[in-house]
């Protein structure tokens, strides 16, 4: 029964997600409305997040980067629901040009080097469209890359609720025709194991504060805070020499994203943990500085 509510939904939905992007801008900026000056979803935890992160900032300037920040929480609802829109095999996202990767060249030289690389993640820009990671590559074209969609491992925590984890993991991949690996982060270390000597690209999700029972270390002040971040990726990488790079999902105007890949090492070997998520950190915190609205600051990440 649940299965068949689940595909009832998507056909539902299905024809709305292919509608032009400006229609689901409309509906974003109708939803970034209501989530701030009806519902005031998690309004105290936005406040309390942007105030202890940048206590240099008056009042009326927190409220203004919190008014910012739910109009970015629309425009991600609307990004997603059109990106879910996308037909695999089509080339209605590349044409796009939603978003333009800068450092693949430095990911494919690492890739080569290694038995695998790992891509950490934040919840920066439109995290719901990384799903896109190739078609974003046009500096070299996807084709030319050494590895495709059946080389990406995607890590995840998975939803409470089985429904929303079905269709958020189908939407983040639907533009995808040959994309097999998601894998729950409780399962990672046996999955890269099993697949050692399969070159793969791995991308986690890595924010501060360990989910439940999941390798964390502290790291120091992190927006002003002492911090607990999630440590199992660069316990992989160090331990398993691992190349490690950062993704930057930056937004440079509405329907434009660059995604920025930055090299931490090339084998975690040769860096500690601590020194990996120190360098992770540190061009976090930058880029949040400097578009603080482009972080999710809805969430406890500090406890």
């Amino acid at each position: 029964m649940a299965e068949t509510g689940y595909k009832i939904f998507k056909a539902l939905i299905k024809p709305f997600q292919k509608l032009p992007l400006g229609f689901h801008y409309a509906m974003g900026s109708a939803f970034a409305w209501l989530a701030e000056n009806v519902v005031r979803y998690r309004r105290d935890i936005i406040i309390t997040n942007l105030s202890r992160s940048f206590p240099e900032l008056k009042y009326k300037a927190i409220t203004k980067l919190a008014h910012d920040y739910y109009n970015h929480m629309g425009e991600i609802f609307a990004e997603a629901m059109w990106f879910g829109g996308c037909e695999p095999g089509t080339s209605r996202l590349r044409d796009s040009h939603m978003c333009e990767a800068r450092g693949m060249e430095e990911l494919v030289r690492i890739y080569k080097a290694n038995p695998h690389v790992i891509l950490l993640n934040s919840h920066f820009g439109n995290f719901e469209t990384l799903g896109g990671f190739l078609q974003y590559s046009y500096e070299i074209p996807p084709e030319e890359l050494p590895f495709g969609e059946a080389n990406i491992c995607v890590v995840y925590k998975r939803l409470f609720s089985d429904f929303w984890d079905h269709f958020v993991r189908d939407n983040r991949s639907y533009p995808l025709k040959d994309f097999r690996h998601y894998v729950e982060s409780k399962n990672v270390l046996r999955f890269a194991l099993a697949h050692k000597n399969d070159p793969l690209v791995f991308i986690f999700d890595n924010d501060q504060h360990p989910y439940k029972n999941s390798t964390g270390r502290k790291i120091g002040s992190f927006m002003n805070q002492e911090t607990e971040a999630m440590a199992g990726a660069v316990a992989l990488a160090h331990r398993y020499g691992l190349g490690v790079m950062y993704i930057c999902f930056d937004r440079l105007e509405r329907g434009r994203y660059e995604m920025r890949l930055t090299p931490i090492c090339d084998d975690g070997r040769q860096m500690s943990e601590e020194e990996m998520l120190e360098r992770y950190y540190s061009l976090l915190e930058a880029d949040i500085r400097k578009t603080p609205a482009n972080y999710l600051w809805s969430h406890r990440r500090w406890k």
